[in-house]
């Protein structure tokens, strides 16, 4: 008799090095990122995200990254750098949910993870489904914002923390549903500052694959538009503050 998903040692195994692979592709360039978090974080999730179908089903992952400048941008808003979205299809199965991530690069384990205690506590105010990312040049680690804020430092090292590799993490942890959120919970969830920008991620509950993909596509442009035009508002007033000075 086959035993659970995730619980035997094979489908365990094809996954974690499934998401091996993807941080093996992420390893080869990273430190041509290196200079720019932003843009090392972006190299990471477009290493390791897309669709993965095995004997015993499909697990999907996506990213969302939130930029913006000023006190008022959306990453300042929740504390998270982005959120990321799980899908998974296994029979009876079907997971839905997301998390909130703030990531930081670390060469070192002893290296300080500036603002990370700040940044947790902020993301936790919209959900214990938050997590600190750590990458590193070759790999990348995975600590709940719950263990990093409870931290007394405000910008401790991994040193100081309880993690685990991300592979393991995502294998042992998001796909048994501990510490996800569900995915209808996403816009009541985060703060109303928001939730114009994320309306449309509901519509990702239900249908068909090829409409969720469509409009996970569809959404994605949307969030980079409204963030863009962020930027280019800040710049505005930037600019704008100079020349009144």
């Amino acid at each position: 008799m086959a035993r659970p998903f995730l619980k035997d040692s094979k489908s365990k195994d094809e996954l974690y090095e499934w998401i091996k692979s993807g941080i093996l592709t992420y390893s080869k360039n990273s430190l041509l990122c290196w200079a720019d978090e932003d843009f090392l974080c972006g190299h990471f999730f477009s290493s390791i995200s897309g669709t993965c179908s095995f004997n015993f089903g499909n697990f999907d992952i996506k990213s969302y990254k939130l930029r913006g400048r000023g006190p008022s941008a959306p990453e300042k808003v929740i504390g998270a750098d982005g959120i990321g979205i799980v899908i998974l299809k296994y029979q009876d199965i079907h997971l839905k949910g997301f998390f909130l991530y703030q990531a930081k690069k670390a060469k070192t384990t002893g290296d300080g993870l500036g603002r990370a205690k700040e940044e947790c506590d902020v993301m936790l105010t919209h959900t214990p489904a938050s997590y600190l990312l750590v990458l590193m040049p070759t790999e990348v680690k995975m600590i709940g914002a719950m263990a990093v804020s409870a931290n007394a430092k405000k910008s401790p090292s991994l040193n100081n923390l309880p993690f685990l590799s991300y592979p393991r993490f995502v294998v042992e942890h998001l796909l048994h549903g501990i510490m996800l959120e569900p995915l209808k919970n996403l816009r009541p969830t985060l703060s109303v500052d928001l939730n114009s920008e994320i309306k449309n991620i509901t519509a990702v509950i239900g249908g068909s694959e090829k409409y969720i993909d469509e409009v996970s596509k569809k959404l994605e442009q949307e969030l980079s538009n409204i963030l863009e035009m962020d930027d280019q508002r800040n710049d505005d007033n930037d600019i704008k503050n100079e020349n009144e000075h």
